[in-house]
């Protein structure tokens, strides 16, 4: 009988495994597919790979007005598809079963399901643990409309193995996976319409306007609306025709899914484990425990946010948890996130909305446009902005960063609220120049300064210094 078996090697699984072996349990880690889950392979490193190389061609095609003489005279997606294929490898050197075992931890290959409580079944053969860890991810959803099953529709499984630079691509769904892929298609040269109800939905009024802009300076355009019908249009061998739900029509030649994801909970047999479900994710309480008290669910299958850094933290929670006594909450939590377009979009902690209903009056928000960052100055990148959410106490409360490498600059402010840093600790902090991160201490010293001056000290200061000029 094994310590712990993880179910599914994605993040949650991969830093759940490690975690048992590095303490000495006995863990064997199953995986039915890949080893490295959506990120590895069809989600963070390709799409990420992708706009690197996207953003190369934008770089060469607008380099004009650098003074540079250079242009872009065609794009080999056969080459651009062997690139993403060679950055993924690069990253999976480290998760191959080899790797793994180096580590301390039993891989099988294979589909889990559950006979008993305390029992699955991998390819016939029967294993038990003392504990198990869910960590099965999730599955594109799929787009149910008249006609989808008539035309090819691409998603983020199939997307980065297309080695065709479509003329028109349409990509249905405007969240970060469809605006970043929008955004790197339409710099690689094609024309791209980006279709939903709303672009970028979590964000703000303000982020979507830049986002839109930036999209349309790289080729795609935003059309607000749902899709209603798609069908093969002729003469292009690739030829489709999207129906839009105010009657539109779209003309394209390649169609990308892209509305969200779908947690992996079907085949495994839960109901023979007692595991209990909710909306089509595996029920969980705050320490990642199921029905079962045996087992424990981590990331996408849980219905928590679906993030990798998520993920994996909530794997290493669900080892910790599983593993000994004391037992840590592990949902009580605000993770940061980034959406990768360009510029990024990062975010941590309560919006201003969501700190006005808790705090009232004592929610303040604080903005600081990039215009006025002297990096995003030199860099000719000045389409965004820092904003600080604190409490009139100076407790910061969240933080929404737009601009190039925003989700680096993120960092120091997911470390701030962490340790409920208030904007003396932002300000008094030495950054360096120049950066965009320097952007938020300047920010947190203005706003400290402001408080500073309002103290009685001051006040006091101030009169006195006007009775000996008087």
């Amino acid at each position: 009988m094994h310590d712990l078996i993880v179910i599914g090697a994605g993040s949650a699984g991969l830093s759940a495994a490690a975690l048992a072996a590095s303490v000495g349990a006995d863990v064997a880690l199953i995986e039915a597919n890949a080893i490295g889950g959506d990120c590895t392979w069809t989600g963070c490193v390709p799409s990420k790979a992708l706009l690197h190389i996207a953003k190369a061609a934008h770089t060469v095609r607008t380099a004009g007005h650098l003074g540079l003489q250079t242009q872009l005279t065609g794009v080999d997606m056969a080459q651009v598809r062997r690139t993403i294929a060679a950055r993924i490898q690069e990253v999976y050197q480290h998760e191959s079963p080899q790797a793994l075992a180096n580590k301390g931890i039993t891989v099988i290959t294979g589909r889990a399901r559950f006979t008993s409580p305390d029992t699955i079944v991998v390819s016939g053969q029967p294993m038990r643990a003392r504990h198990f860890i869910l960590c099965t991810g999730a599955h594109p959803r799929p787009l149910n409309i008249p006609g989808i099953d008539t035309v090819t529709a691409h998603n983020h499984h199939t997307i980065f193995d297309n080695d065709r630079l479509p003329e028109h691509l349409i990509v249905v769904g405007a969240g970060p996976i469809g605006a970043e892929i929008a955004q790197a298609y339409g710099r690689l040269g094609a024309q791209v319409s980006l279709v939903g109800p709303a672009l970028l939905p979590k964000e703000s009024p303000q982020t979507t306007a830049i986002i839109q802009e930036a999209l349309q300076h790289s080729g795609a355009r935003f059309i607000p609306a749902r899709a209603a019908s798609v069908c093969p249009n002729s003469p292009h061998p690739h030829g489709l025709t999207l129906t839009l739900n105010d009657g539109q029509q779209i003309h394209g030649d390649m169609l990308m899914v892209a509305i969200g994801r779908t947690a992996n909970i079907d085949g495994l047999g839960l109901d023979q484990a007692g595991i209990q479900t909710t909306h089509g994710v595996i029920h969980v309480n705050s320490t990642l425990h199921t029905s079962n008290p045996r087992v424990l669910a981590a990331g996408d299958c849980n219905g928590s946010p679906q993030f990798t850094h998520l993920a994996g933290w909530q794997g290493v929670m669900a080892a910790r948890n599983a593993l000994f006594p004391l037992q840590t909450d592990a949902l009580g939590r605000r993770p940061p996130r980034v959406t990768f377009t360009d510029p990024e979009v990062a975010a941590v902690g309560l919006s201003f909305a969501q700190a006005k209903q808790r705090f009232g009056q004592h929610a303040l928000r604080a903005h600081r446009p990039l215009t006025h960052v002297d990096r995003a100055v030199c860099d000719h990148a000045t389409a965004g902005f820092i904003e600080l959410i604190h409490h009139s106490d100076g407790r910061l409360l969240g933080a929404t960063l737009v601009g190039p490498r925003a989700g680096d600059a993120l960092s120091g402010l997911v470390v701030a609220l962490e340790h409920n840093l208030k904007l003396k600790e932002l300000a008094t902090a030495l950054h360096p120049y120049p950066t965009y991160a320097i952007g938020i201490q300047q920010l947190a010293a203005d706003l400290y300064t402001q408080q500073s001056l309002d103290t009685t000290a001051v006040r006091l200061l101030k009169k006195w210094k006007g009775y000996h000029k008087a």
